[in-house]
């Protein structure tokens, strides 16, 4: 979570934060608003599909989970992440999304 003071500003920001590995699909995860019965049902599915599949890496586990809480949200199945978030399937103020914002709001005022 860094930004220059140059001109143009530049900044990174490691997602998820603090943490030795992942993707950004494992930080919207761990802020999901859908009730524990809804990730339960995803992650049935993914053991499910992981018996007919060989495993994959760790990021595309979580992609899976992820489109499968967005396709058993109740809302429409085929959304994308940008727009289930918009639908609120994710909170923004949980710790490992607010991240994020935090870091837009320090790139906005880096001068």
């Amino acid at each position: 979570m860094v930004v220059t003071r140059s001109v143009p500003h530049v900044g990174y920001l490691l997602i998820p934060h603090d943490k030795p590995s992942g993707c950004l699909e494992d930080a919207c995860l761990e802020a999901s608003t859908l009730a524990q019965e809804h990730v339960s049902c995803a992650d049935k599915f993914l053991e499910c599909i992981l018996q007919h599949i060989p495993p994959l890496n760790p990021n595309w586990r979580a992609k899976v989970r992820l489109h499968a809480l967005i396709a058993g949200s109740g809302k429409n199945p085929a959304m994308t992440l940008g727009q289930s978030a918009k639908a609120g399937l994710w909170d923004f103020t949980h710790e490992s999304l607010k991240i994020m914002l935090d870091f837009l709001q320090m790139m906005c005022e880096a001068k």
